[in-house]
């Protein structure tokens, strides 16, 4: 008689080109036995240094791009975030001058992050997207 193993758990991680987002899904990667994961980056160079299999290229403000990836998943980890980048190297003893990326502020970024969980929210619950 054979028992049946329990399934990993399909989790969806967003941003897992990041820096944070990279370590849980490379973590999460070397736990088969416990999880299928599945990451979304916004280029094709991360998608290729994450090993390209079942990572994603799209963006979490366009729903459309979300779907693949997302598709049969159990869990949505979001490592998604707005990053201020410095104008220019302060003098000596200056604060710097910070500004975010058109589409990156963080109120932007939030509204973003609903996007994706009213994504999953359709696949897992309507079926649909």
């Amino acid at each position: 008689m054979s028992v049946a193993l329990p399934k990993p758990i399909r989790v969806y991680v967003t941003g897992a080109g990041g820096r944070t987002g990279r370590l849980i899904f490379n973590k999460l990667k070397s736990r088969p036995e416990q999880f299928a994961p599945r990451g979304l980056v916004r280029r094709q160079e991360q998608r290729q240094e994450l090993g390209e299999k079942d990572v994603y290229v799209g963006d979490i403000s366009q729903p459309d791009t979300l779907r693949e990836g997302m598709k049969d998943c159990d869990k949505l980890v979001i490592v998604t975030s707005a990053v201020p980048k410095m104008k220019q190297k302060p003098a000596e003893g200056q604060r710097p001058e910070m500004y975010f990326e058109e589409g990156g502020m963080p109120e932007t970024v939030g509204l973003q992050t609903w996007h994706s969980i009213d994504c999953l929210h359709c696949l897992l619950c309507c079926d649909k997207l």
